[in-house]
């Protein structure tokens, strides 16, 4: 029985997710020392990131972690998978409940870096390497470890939680 044990041990090789492990693959992706990379640094304003970079710290998070990165944003899949599509942008803004959405995402927004009417447009420069190590430990803490999953099933119950009526939901 121990060496059962042992063997199915042996076989599920994983990395342990830790801020260190999130740091060094941003540093590795925008060529920076690693000093460079604070947890409170903008991804895009801090560090230089373009939305290529982005898409490649993501594929690069999951091959390291062995997960799948999601490959939308939260909002993205809420305006989706939710009927009412003013509930969480209005006119390019957020809504009290797009707030919530995010404070309460994987991402680990805080309410004092989100605001009602906040323009979606400024998320990007506020994404932090911190909230890129809360979105990675949650996808690798997800049974299926896939953040497309992990966010659908989280906006699901969020919206449902919030009697907002879902459309479009994959089986």
């Amino acid at each position: 029985m121990r060496a059962f044990i042992f063997v199915s041990y042996i076989g599920k090789i994983t990395v342990e997710i830790t801020k260190d492990v999130v740091v060094d693959v941003i540093a590795e992706v925008l060529e920076l020392d690693k000093d460079e990379v604070a947890l409170d640094s903008s991804i895009v304003d801090d560090l230089g990131a373009d939305s290529l970079d982005l898409v490649d710290i993501s594929f690069s998070l999951g091959k390291k972690l062995k997960i799948k990165m999601p490959t939308k944003t939260t909002l993205i899949i809420a305006s989706e998978l939710c009927a009412d599509e003013k509930a969480f942008i209005q006119g390019g803004k957020l809504t009290s409940a797009g707030v919530d959405l995010l404070i309460n995402s994987p991402s680990h927004y805080s309410q004092s870096e989100i605001d009602v009417g906040m323009a979606v447009s400024d998320l990007l420069s506020l994404t932090t390497v911190l909230h890129w190590f809360y979105l990675a430990k949650d996808v690798c803490g997800h049974a299926s470890q896939n953040g497309d999953v992990l966010l659908q099933e989280y906006v699901e119950q969020f919206c449902v939680s919030r009697d907002i009526e879902l459309i479009n939901v994959p089986a």
